[in-house]
């Protein structure tokens, strides 16, 4: 499903479904317009559909936006697993620390391989089964035949070669 501002096609006024979107500020491509480059990153990580967002995806949100702002913005949110934006589990989780902790466990995983057997998941976020399959929900694909977890979105290599420091960091971070 494509969020309102992926596609021209799409009615601007169109409400992106998200948790936490309330009526005040609903995620139309006209709120986002309205909102500096930070706010608007935040609102569609922390509110809109996607979880995880290319570097491309978000060029398009914020088109005009330089790219030192952009990343500076993206840094304060979200966690880069595979070259790609993953909203942050504080943003994510409702303030559930161990929903929460079990996120990041999972992220962390899928930061070093994009493809995970469900067994080291399971152990690394130490949650209850369905809490962290549903955590995983948005953020990876489950091949049950296989019992393993892939990435949804594919390495984004360009990114990755571009800015080395930024991803040099971003693993020291998460360590």
């Amino acid at each position: 499903m494509e969020a309102a501002w992926q596609t021209e096609e799409v009615d601007k006024t169109r409400v992106m479904s998200g948790r936490g979107a309330s009526a005040h500020h609903q995620l139309t491509k006209q709120y986002l317009d309205t909102l500096p480059v930070e706010a608007r990153v935040q609102a569609v990580l922390a509110r809109g559909d996607a979880h995880v967002l290319t570097w491309a995806k978000l060029r398009r949100i914020c088109p005009h936006a330089p790219e030192p702002a952009l990343l500076a913005a993206v840094v304060n949110c979200a966690v880069l697993v595979q070259g790609c934006w993953v909203a942050s589990s504080a943003l994510r989780c409702g303030g559930d620390p161990a929903a929460e902790a079990a996120r990041d466990a999972a992220l962390l995983l899928l930061a070093k391989r994009r493809t995970v057997p469900a067994a080291a998941v399971a152990a690394a976020a130490g949650a209850r089964l369905p809490l962290w399959r549903e955590l995983l929900r948005p953020l990876a694909v489950h091949h049950q035949s296989k019992g393993e977890y892939q990435f949804k979105e594919p390495t984004d290599a360009d990114f990755i070669k571009a800015h080395p420091n930024l991803v040099a960091s971003q693993v020291r971070g998460s360590r």
